[in-house]
């Protein structure tokens, strides 16, 4: 779904793809973010005690080019290999 957003004067496109309520709950995405780092905690990280950023972080992971059928042709960071 494309939409179209004014700022300043110019118009601004961005593509919106909805994700489920559930990719944003913290016993998902927290998890899914310590799996990925390797990690028992995200303390070194500096998310300790941050669950919306974690969760953010751990959504992100989600939806990002961990997924390669939604994303042909996507580079993912390094990090993420």
């Amino acid at each position: 779904m494309e939409r179209r957003w004014q700022q300043g004067g110019g118009a601004m496109r961005f593509t919106e793809t909805p994700l489920e309520d559930w990719v944003f709950s913290p016993d998902y995405a927290v998890p899914l973010l310590e799996n990925k780092l390797g990690v028992l905690s995200l303390e070194g990280f500096g998310l300790q005690g941050r669950p919306a950023a974690a969760t953010a972080a751990g959504a992100i992971l989600h939806y990002g080019p961990l997924h390669p059928a939604r994303h042909a042709g996507a580079r993912r960071p390094h990090w993420l290999l």
